[in-house]
């Protein structure tokens, strides 16, 4: 098989994942002038399309640039290609997932993301790794001072 039979196909793929992530965006019907409170409210499944269409375009473009130095396939390079195109086919699926859910554990868990928890408390990754200012900051043997006695 040539090389432009497996580039075509690989990028007909990444155009079909990237289309079915817009499909996870659905709104339920509201009432007159609620629209835009759905819209609004519908902005965990923008998030996630924007952060899985951003992957997979950078997929796109780092499988186009390996291409680029690919001389020759062989079967194997065509497996692995479509275990590549098997896994970026997956992605509308967790978007989906993370779209619908990803207020869900704060409400039920009182879970709070990372980025929201360090502006509330400026220690947190203090506490959890145990860095401090006056931490000395060496890694591997002790560091002495120079020109201190050993």
């Amino acid at each position: 098989m040539s090389k432009g039979r497996v580039e075509a196909f690989s990028d007909g793929v990444f155009a079909v994942a990237a289309t079915l992530l817009i499909f996870n965006i659905q709104l339920d019907k509201t009432a007159p002038g609620g629209l835009l409170a759905a819209l609004l409210a519908a902005w965990p499944k923008y998030a996630a399309y924007v952060a899985s269409f951003l992957t997979i375009g950078v997929m796109w473009i780092n499988h186009h640039s390996l291409f680029e130095r690919i001389t020759r396939i062989n079967r194997a390079l065509m497996f692995l290609n479509l275990l590549l195109l098997m896994a970026i086919v997956f992605l509308p699926f967790p978007t989906a997932v993370l779209g619908s859910n990803i207020l869900l554990a704060r409400r039920q868990y009182g879970c709070q993301p990372v980025w929201a928890q360090r502006g509330r408390d400026r220690g947190l990754f203090q506490r959890c790794l145990d860095i401090r200012a006056d931490a000395p900051r060496s890694v591997g043997p002790e560091r002495r001072p120079p020109g201190g006695d050993a």
